[in-house]
């Protein structure tokens, strides 16, 4: 199912369910998305999108940001094999935890729709 609820049948919508299944098994809130054949899993909690769309290159695929940009400042992706879910489970996992913990080290936490939250103390 995607965000409004619909069943998806486009491998990348199907792709993104299942990562947001997976995901969910394993505590982490994902919501999914689904426009002409490309699906968006959010992971809105540590701002961390996931892309489960089609390449021309690499067939099927997961794409995420890393937090890093190239010389000349172009974001850099981490990706994984559409079929590979279980891998970009666990790679997208450690990234949501690498996040949170920098969220929680954070001395003031991003709360979407306001400017800043103090964590107090």
């Amino acid at each position: 199912m995607n965000a409004t609820g619909e069943l998806t049948t486009s491998p990348a919508g199907q792709m993104a369910c299942e990562l947001a299944r997976q995901l969910e098994c394993r505590r982490i809130v994902a919501t999914v998305s689904e426009v002409k054949g490309v699906a968006l899993v959010g992971l809105w909690a540590v701002g961390l999108p996931v892309w489960c769309e089609w390449d021309q290159t690499f067939g099927w695929r997961y794409r995420w940001w890393t937090d890093t940009n190239t010389d000349t400042g172009d974001r850099k992706f981490a990706q994984c094999a559409g079929i590979a879910t279980d891998t970009a489970v666990r790679r997208i996992v450690d990234r949501y935890w690498e996040l949170h913990g920098a969220l929680v080290a954070s001395p003031k936490l991003r709360v979407p729709g306001e400017n800043a939250v103090s964590t107090g103390g």
